[in-house]
């Protein structure tokens, strides 16, 4: 008898230890997880870290030991510490009792994956580790466990059929544990909710005669105070405060400086900093791409995501002796699949991978700013940097116009191509000033160009004319041989050659500026409409031979059909970009090949750079018009433009030099009151000098030298000297002022 009430006393001590011992693992389970931190050593860190002191309330051990929980179970893990205090208490009121304490174990095992599931579908993701060493990682709210349970059921079941599920099987596994019938557990959820409601009205009762004693007590000292003395009347604001208030903000206005700096800054809208990127989404949506798949008997996995501002990249391992054709085919049912507008197929260059490109279901409007405001767009040392918009992945896309060095446009209308022009003209007009930039605007639908009028950077203003804009491409031709000329005769190759030999010159007459010249044609099917033959031939000797002097042409159209870019222009034309077209043949017309039709539009585009027959995909950045505007306020403010008249009128000034060169008696080919003044100087002082027109007179250097070289095609002064001298020869007496 004795002997059995010692071992039932040692059987309960023994009880009691194990109990206490359960505690005092709650306890280094919460310290551990409630001190856990991602910056922390741990199995999950580089053996660099792991040397690091660490913070957690238990040490090493400690962070060890949260770093496991946090990613097999995410906040999940806090029900563990729950479940040793629950056990200490079973065991210390029922002993150890094998059967109870397994089908404990088992229910709450069910619960912590459970929960998890739950928290990994409503919570997001847990920072796991953050150090300078191994960088950025995070798990999902539920760990590993949740986040696998929930994507083998969301494809399933969505996530309402999953929520329910899982909370069906907490309540289930509750009541086989705590031995609930179904008439127990609507009793308990009875009176409990009895009590919820009961508690709800009491305090609703307490706050409402509190309020009315309140009330009460304020009528009373209301009524015994002193009666108030009468507040003045404010003064009245001025009326010049309330029409600045109305008013609305003008647009940007600047003072006129000499140093060549847009504030782009401030002229160009700031990007949208909201993140458009749902991991969950994606995650999801690549399940089931790849389920999607494997219904067609397409074996492969995701190897890896690249979610974008416009459309997510999903890397596609395929098993060997799949086609990649295979894939192109199942486009349109993937696209259904996933209910996408249109989706993608290409090959990922350098990687034994395919990726698929999914459109995402925000779309991140893409400013110019967000571009222009990259370092390696000011860093360049090309000063005809193209601002593209951003590739797949979000990152800017730049061009240099010197090496493509001609551009062809093509998109329907709605597109965004002519906004995608526009932010590249911008991005040309911030980088360049007028001395070494000038442009050719040709807009025939007279919409679109018309706001860079009088900018300094124009040799004429904006051609709307067709007939104009064939004759501004003569001219262009007529340049271009002008200045192979000039380099012919100093013996160098390119523009940029002559222009480090300009500045190296010292003494003597300075060399001609030669800025580079581009031309930018809005709609080339109007004026193939007007002038085919001549403008043909004009684009196709530009093409060819444009580009060592400096000149380049970007010609956009809306009709990218072959009676438009025809075979002559499309073949000199190396580099183009396709927006979206209506069908497969446009797209063909402008990149030699289909995919422009699946494009998404607003800006959504395909860029085939020189040299090369692949496509990248780019989206381009909006540029509202009162962006433009202001720069073109700031443009307008730096200097004025100085036409050139003969570019609109070539075909007939050239003809005009020509008579006036078959009669004995000089003509001259122009009757503007300032070059005519310019000729009189030069006639009765005898000095034909570029640099003297320009003190004499106040003006540029370009006029001057153009009103030198128009004395010179009229016969007045001789050709410039070979042997280094400033100063021409007058032809003409004055007795020939007599006749001006």
């Amino acid at each position: 008898m004795a002997k059995n009430e010692e071992n039932f006393n040692m059987t309960k001590i023994l009880d009691d230890i194990v109990a206490f011992v359960l505690i005092f693992i709650a306890c280094i389970v919460f310290l551990s997880l409630i001190s856990f931190s991602p910056s922390d050593p741990s199995l999950f860190t580089s053996d660099t870290v792991s040397k690091l002191y660490s913070n957690n309330l238990i040490g090493t051990f400690g962070a060890n030991l949260s770093a496991i929980l946090i990613n097999m179970f995410g906040y999940a893990s806090y029900l563990i510490v729950l479940f040793f205090l629950a056990l200490s208490y079973l065991i210390f009121k029922h002993g150890l009792n094998p059967v109870k304490i397994f089908s404990f174990l088992g229910v709450f095992i069910i619960e912590l994956i459970s929960f998890a599931t739950v928290l990994s579908l409503f919570l997001s993701d847990i920072l796991f580790i953050d150090t300078k060493f191994t960088g950025k990682e995070y798990t999902s709210a539920g760990g590993i466990i949740g986040n696998k349970l929930q994507g083998i059921l969301l494809p399933e079941f969505n996530f309402w059929g999953t929520l329910i599920l899982i909370l069906a099987l907490i309540v289930i596994t509750l009541i086989i544990s705590l031995k609930l019938n179904l008439y127990s557990f609507y009793s308990i959820l009875f009176v409990v909710s009895k009590k919820m409601v009961e508690s709800i009205i009491t305090t609703l009762k307490n706050f409402i005669e509190k309020r009315r004693k309140e009330i009460t007590i304020k009528k009373i000292k209301t009524r015994n105070a002193p009666p108030k003395k009468p507040k003045p009347k404010p003064k009245p604001e001025k009326k010049v405060k309330e029409k600045r208030a109305d008013k609305k903000q003008p647009a940007m206005k600047f003072e006129k400086s000499d140093e060549y700096n847009p504030p782009w800054q401030e002229i160009f809208a700031d990007p949208d900093e909201e993140s458009f990127v749902d991991r969950k989404e994606l995650e999801l949506k690549g399940q089931t791409l790849i389920k999607r798949l494997k219904e067609f008997k397409v074996n492969c996995q995701i190897a890896d995501i690249h979610p974008g501002p416009i459309v997510t990249t999903y890397e596609i391992k395929l098993e060997p002796g799949i086609k990649f054709s295979t894939i192109q085919n199942l486009s349109n049912d993937l696209s259904i699949a996933l209910a996408a507008k249109s989706i993608r197929v290409e090959r990922t260059y350098g990687k034994p991978t395919i990726s698929i490109e999914v459109p995402n279901k925000r779309r991140k409007l893409i400013v110019l700013k967000e571009i222009i405001s990259s370092e390696k767009f000011w860093n360049s040392k090309e000063p005809l940097t193209l601002a593209l918009g951003l590739n797949v992945t979000g990152e800017p896309f730049f061009s240099n116009l010197n090496s493509m060095p001609h551009l062809l446009i093509g998109g329907q209308t709605g597109s965004g191509k002519s906004v995608g022009l526009n932010a590249m003209i911008c991005s040309l007009l911030v980088k360049n000033p007028p001395e070494m930039l000038k442009m050719i605007m040709v807009d025939p639908k007279m919409v679109e160009l018309g706001v860079y009028s009088n900018i300094p950077h124009l040799l004429t203003d904006v051609i709307i004319d067709s007939k104009e804009a064939a004759s501004a491409l003569s001219w262009a031709v007529s340049e271009m041989e002008r200045r192979y000329l000039i380099l012919k005769d100093l013996r160098v190759r390119n523009l940029s050659s002559y222009n480090s030999m300009r500045k190296k010159l010292k003494g003597g007459e300075e060399l001609e500026p030669l800025p580079y010249i581009v031309v930018v044609i809005d709609e080339l099917a109007d004026l193939m409409f007007v002038a085919r033959a001549k403008v043909e031939e004009s684009i196709a000797r530009l093409a060819q031979k444009a580009r060592a002097v400096g000149i380049h042409l970007i010609l956009a159209t809306q009709r990218p059909s072959r009676d438009i870019v025809t075979g002559v222009i499309s073949s000199n034309m190396p580099s183009r970009i396709c927006f979206k077209v209506t069908q497969a043949i446009d797209s063909r017309v402008v990149l030699d090949r289909s995919g422009a039709e699946q494009l998404l539009g607003k800006g959504d585009m395909l860029f085939q750079p020189p040299g090369t027959s692949e496509v990248i995909r780019l989206h381009a950045p909006f540029v509202s018009e009162g962006e433009v505007e202001n720069l073109v306020s700031y443009l307008k403010s730096y200097g004025k433009p100085e036409y050139m008249d003969k570019i609109k009128n070539f075909e007939e000034a050239k003809e005009e030099i020509e008579i006036g060169f078959g009669d004995s008696k000089i003509k001259l080919s122009s009757n503007n009151p300032e070059y005519i003044q310019a000729v009189k100087l030069v006639i009765s002082t005898g000095q034909a000098s570029i640099s003297y027109l320009q003190r004499k007179m106040s003006i540029g250097f370009n006029k001057a030298a153009r009103y030198i070289e128009m004395m010179e095609s009229d016969g007045i002064v001789g050709p410039k000297p070979h042997q280094g001298g400033k100063v021409r020869e007058v032809l003409v007496g004055p007795e020939f002022l007599d006749n001006l």
